[in-house]
């Protein structure tokens, strides 16, 4: 089947936001976390080459491109079918490639957001982009047909510039909704506000199917918070690391990412940020088929 009956047929209205992400997100105030509720809860290449846009400062080592490295423990062709769509999560962009290498020409650059028609996708990771496993799958974006690195792809829209938990879940919601396809797991979310006003605070978890610890984290990033130098890690690294926040805020106590390795793949994150009268706690996890992102926020009075 050709990529007109694709489009006849599973064609929804395309999501495509800029293609640069801010280098921080405001996090919320006191004030904010206290306020009611509104949302029902129910490297140029290897040498000279990157899939991501040079400005996002994303880095590979020596080993970016391995073979046979294992399956993770969620992989997007296990959601996805022939007939379906993905959207970039790197936050500068990802390239398009004519061939499914590292070092064929660059087509284009799809922005963050970019909603791509995926042809094919092997199920196997061949190679590491900054220490994230993936293959090449091979998509149409616009009128071109090539190839884009899958570790940056994800099932579903990201989030829009300063939008919450609650708002993108909303969001997601309706694209599915006005999808003809409509056959994907959505996302699960809900909220929870503490009765004790004179230490206010919000807990929330995000059910992510489908996605994988680095493409949750992506995600997480924007709804979250999570400053963007502190990169998307890799699964190459100790066992136990922390990566502290390079350029934190005047003020800030705190703002690091904890990171546990076992086998050759990231099993949970964990960022945390303190300031004098806040804090944050944000983790990711892996379930049975998706990643759970779990926040908490509360006012130290």
């Amino acid at each position: 089947m050709n990529a007109l009956i694709f489009s006849a047929v599973f064609c929804t209205a395309g999501f495509c936001l800029g293609c640069d992400a801010p280098t921080d997100l405001e996090l919320l105030t006191p004030e904010q976390v206290s306020a009611p509720v509104t949302q029902n809860q129910t490297p140029e290449p290897y040498t000279a080459t990157t899939e991501i846009a040079q400005g996002t400062e994303f880095s590979e080592t020596s080993d970016a491109v391995n073979t046979s490295l294992p399956d993770m423990i969620c992989d997007l062709s296990l959601l996805m079918n022939p007939e379906t769509y993905a959207y970039v999560l790197a936050p500068g962009g990802l390239y398009l490639r004519a061939h499914n290498n590292l070092h064929s020409e660059r087509l284009t650059l799809m922005p963050w957001g970019s909603k791509v028609l995926v042809e094919q996708m092997p199920q196997i990771n061949t190679m590491t982009v900054s220490g994230i496993p993936g293959t090449m799958y091979s998509v149409r974006f616009n009128d071109l047909q090539g190839y884009a690195f899958s570790g940056f792809l994800g099932p579903y829209a990201p989030p829009g510039h300063k939008m919450n938990a609650a708002e993108y879940t909303a969001h997601l919601q309706e694209l599915q909704e006005t999808s003809v396809s409509g056959n994907i797991e959505m996302p699960q979310y809900s909220r929870t506000i503490s009765d004790d006003l004179s230490a206010p605070s919000v807990s929330e978890s995000l059910l992510m199917p489908g996605m994988n610890l680095n493409q949750a984290y992506l995600v997480a990033q924007r709804l979250f918070g999570i400053p963007e130098d502190l990169k998307c890690p890799s699964v190459y690294g100790p066992e136990n690391a922390v990566y502290p926040d390079k350029k934190p805020k005047k003020g800030i106590w705190k703002s690091e990412l904890a990171v546990r390795r076992a086998d050759g793949q990231i099993q949970e994150m964990t960022y945390v940020y303190r300031s004098k009268n806040f804090m944050r706690r944000v983790h990711l996890a892996p379930r049975e088929n998706g990643v759970l992102i779990q926040a908490h926020e509360e006012s130290i009075l």
